[in-house]
């Protein structure tokens, strides 16, 4: 059987809407004609009593199967209108687990959460030590975030009161941390009580302290610990890491910048590593007095260091003492250095592979690239492949007059001056019982 009946919206020409339902007789109007009505699964639709509207379970087989996995979502679990939105929990995409959005930020702590400004003008050093603060007593754990901006500190921020098991992790993006004091930045020194901090991690910030009086401003100093890190970072200052007393230290893809006269400035350095096990991974360091001081165990790869006064120097204490050092100098550049390596206490120690270039264009005005290798102490090590050439005024490869070498072996080490008036090898003892050449152009 066949029913017809004429609805009409206002102003609407009057057209029939026939439907055939076997032999129930029923109306079912257009969809577009009938108001919105909420419904039980909290979703709107324009069913009404006696539509013929399918029912929303059909609904929802039919967009699984008809739409795929992007129409689930429509389906997710819907708070209710009285639950507050920070109690509301949902799966993030692909998880099994709902976790309210309060859970998922406590992740990640920002420092504007606790007032700083990051504007470059406010001291945010207070705001910034109180969320410190909170890390080392164990009441905050995660990250600690700076979003953009500078954030400016007028006093160093202290990490000495760590818990033992303390695992602090500082991240930014497109982030500064200035200062114009001395001291350091951001600076861990302790010697008493807990002094055994665990997993510190620095990464992602730009460190600039300005300030350039006499001795200058540093940017990290970390000691007693183990697993600190230091990466992706940008570094400027008169020192720009130092580590003391620390098991497994490192400094990676980071790119280390004096100021002022820091260059002239015995104080100077651009990492300074004391560690057992330390790690320099893709550095890139100019304009320090020291570009790289090293004691007890040090591993160096893919590294640049130019325009310093001592690229790299191997065994030399903080106040100038010598403490053997050992490990591993590789693949690295030193150009226009005043030395490029100095082996000052070396002591199992392999260095190869890398390139000494001599420049005219020394690390300051009227300083030109005296020495390439300069040894002072070494024992049990072993040297070579690696190249000095280019401008020296002394020698592409230089002994100390009073130089201690034992049980060491130098394999394709040449030495080749360009120009600048220097020697190719100088002081190297007439007998030499404690080192083996091979292939060297000593000669």
């Amino acid at each position: 059987m066949t029913h017809s009946k004429h609805w009409m919206a206002t102003g609407s020409t009057p057209e029939p809407q026939t439907r055939r339902f076997g032999t129930t007789p029923r109306l079912s109007p257009p969809s577009s004609h009938l108001p919105l009505v909420m419904g039980s699964d909290a979703l709107y639709s324009n069913r009404g009593k006696g539509c013929g509207i399918i029912s929303s379970d059909v609904t929802k087989r039919a967009l699984s199967a008809g739409f795929g996995v992007g129409a689930l979502a429509l389906l997710a679990p819907r708070a209710s209108a009285d639950t507050p939105f920070s109690s509301f929990a949902f799966p993030a995409t692909g998880a099994p687990t709902a976790r309210t959005m309060p859970d998922r930020l406590a992740e990640i702590k920002s420092v504007k959460d606790f007032g700083a400004k990051g504007d470059g003008v406010t001291d945010d050093t207070a705001a910034l030590q109180a969320m410190f603060n909170q890390f080392m007593a164990g009441t905050l754990t995660g990250k600690m975030y700076f979003s953009p901006g500078t954030y400016l500190i007028t006093s160093p921020l202290t990490l000495n009161e760590i818990n033992k098991n303390f695992g602090l992790h500082v991240s930014g993006n497109a982030a500064t941390l200035l200062g114009y004091f001395p001291g350091y930045l951001i600076e861990r020194n302790t010697t008493s009580g807990n002094d055994n901090a665990t997993f510190i991690t620095i990464e992602g910030l730009a460190l600039i302290n300005n300030n350039q009086a006499a001795g200058g401003g540093g940017c990290v100093h970390l000691t007693h610990g183990f697993q600190f890190h230091v990466k992706d970072c940008y570094l400027r200052g008169y020192i720009g890491v130092s580590m003391t007393n620390v098991l497994q230290g490192s400094v990676r893809r980071c790119m280390v910048r004096g100021i002022g006269s820091s260059q002239t400035d015995p104080a100077s350095i651009g990492i300074f590593m004391w560690c057992n096990q330390a790690h320099l991974d893709q550095i890139d360091i100019n304009g320090l007095h020291h570009g790289v001081r090293a004691m007890a165990n040090l591993c160096m790869r893919e590294t640049r260091i130019e325009q310093c006064m001592v690229g790299t120097v191997i065994g030399m204490t903080a106040d100038g003492g010598t403490w053997d050092a050992s490990g591993e100098i590789s693949n690295s550049t030193f150009e226009a250095n005043q030395t490029a390596i100095w082996a000052y206490a070396a002591s199992h120690m392999r260095i190869h592979s890398c390139g000494l270039l001599g420049d005219p264009f020394g690390p300051v005005s009227g300083v030109l690239s005296d020495i390439g290798l300069r040894v002072t102490g070494m024992i049990n090590c072993v040297v070579g492949p690696l190249d000095s050439s280019g401008t020296y005024t002394d020698a592409a490869i230089l002994f100390d007059p009073n130089v201690v070498i034992n049980q060491s072996v130098w394999m394709s080490v040449n030495g080749l001056v360009g120009a600048g008036g220097g020697v190719n090898w100088k002081g190297l003892p007439a007998s030499h019982p404690g080192l083996t050449l091979l292939q060297c152009n000593n000669a």
